[in-house]
């Protein structure tokens, strides 16, 4: 059908998104520069302002295609011009929250107030799984809680520290059909946060969704996972300022994703059984990011949200281990990790441009050889 004139100022994205109705139809991107666009006085490309038609146009053709594609969502402007956000509608059903822990009781007590003071969501449950606790503040902690708020129990699982087990572990004492994993060193900060989650986990293509985590002094811990980085795995603008909208807004806006930490993410059970769970032969390292790409290699998509936010106490709860120790440990799950995930190893992350530096978390143009250390997938604040 052409360009349709009611879109003008936005009919290049307009056309795109009916060209890509398909499902099947792929897009390609070719990563080289194939042409220098000039900037004039009255181009958006020095402006975003200079054109507000522009924009509205953009976002109707947004609304369009969710009409078209029979998409049960809003499109609402994304903090940014030129940039948007979906929301999605989705339907009420059970979410089972799962927080490992060992002792730590001030820290186990923050993560569930907020929990509780800050989900607007309401139908949702609380597993907590003490792993070897032997504190009695902590025991004394499980007992009130469980007392005076309905939504929270707690189970035992006194086994060697392996986060894998202790996932598949809350799994199966779960009742939900919407899973998620919450580090108990984590404080959620906004009140839609699992709706924000559920609103993609509950679509049949997705996979995992992960939130968006900050260190306690407000700059960002984790905004997706980037497979290669510093050799395998890195957290995408881990550093940034809270503020900071990060690499052409990817710190601020829905996308697809290869991965994302499993401190703070959500999958349907039904691809949690059909993944086999967690594999447990990666007990503290890795695990997350090998949960995430078997879901890509079974034809889902993960998804990372902005709308999803917790400050993330990281390594809080358990410490690290001695510098020899966890350097062997980390050595040989990042070996088997690197074996069983050897092809997008080599092909490189497809959401991560090639012109960008494997040796840094921070999107920089640079360098991407590809560097092997470092300890960005490491669950020791599980």
């Amino acid at each position: 059908g052409g360009f349709r004139k009611e879109y003008d100022g936005a009919q290049d994205y307009d056309f795109l998104l009916r060209l890509t109705d398909e499902p099947n139809r792929a897009v390609h991107h070719i990563p080289k520069v194939l042409y220098h666009w000039r900037k004039s006085a009255g181009s958006t490309s020095l402006n975003p302002d200079i054109k507000p038609a522009a924009e509205i146009g953009a976002k109707n053709a947004l609304a369009d295609t969710l009409r078209r594609r029979k998409i049960n969502g809003d499109v609402e402007y994304a903090g940014h011009k030129h940039f948007f956000r979906v929301r999605r509608r989705h339907t009420d059903e059970l979410v089972s929250i799962i927080v490992p822990f060992k002792d730590q009781s001030e820290l186990l007590k923050k993560c569930l107030a907020a929990i509780s003071e800050r989900t607007a969501h309401s139908h949702y449950e609380v597993i907590g799984i003490s792993n070897n606790s032997d504190s009695p503040h902590t025991f004394s902690l499980m007992q009130d809680i469980a007392e005076h708020n309905p939504k929270i129990r707690f189970v035992d699982q006194n086994i060697p520290f392996n986060f894998s087990s202790l996932v598949n572990f809350g799994v199966a004492n779960a009742s939900g059909g919407q899973i998620v994993l919450l580090n108990n060193d984590t404080e959620i900060i906004n009140w839609q946060w699992i709706d924000a989650l559920l609103e993609h986990s509950q679509r049949h293509e997705i996979g995992v969704v992960g939130g968006k985590l900050y260190y306690p002094n407000n700059t960002i811990q984790h905004a997706g996972i980037i497979v290669g980085t510093n050799g395998y795995a890195g957290h995408a603008h881990k550093g940034r300022h809270s503020s900071d909208d990060g690499y052409f807004n990817r710190a601020s806006i829905i996308q697809n994703i290869s991965a994302v930490t499993g401190a703070f993410m959500m999958f349907k059970r039904d691809v949690f059984d059909h993944l086999n769970g967690f594999d447990s032969s990666f007990a503290v390292a890795c695990n997350d990011v090998d949960f995430c790409l078997r879901a890509l290699e079974e034809g889902y998509s993960n998804v990372f949200t902005p709308y999803a936010q917790a400050y993330h106490h990281e390594s809080a709860s358990r410490g690290y281990d001695t510098a020899t120790d966890k350097a062997l440990r980390f050595l040989e799950e990042k070996s088997r990790f690197e074996l069983r995930h050897r092809k997008i190893l080599d092909q490189g992350d497809p959401f991560y441009n090639v012109n960008l530096s494997l040796t840094t978390e921070r999107f920089e143009v640079g360098h991407a050889g590809r560097l092997f250390y470092g300890d960005s997938c490491d669950r020791d604040s599980s």
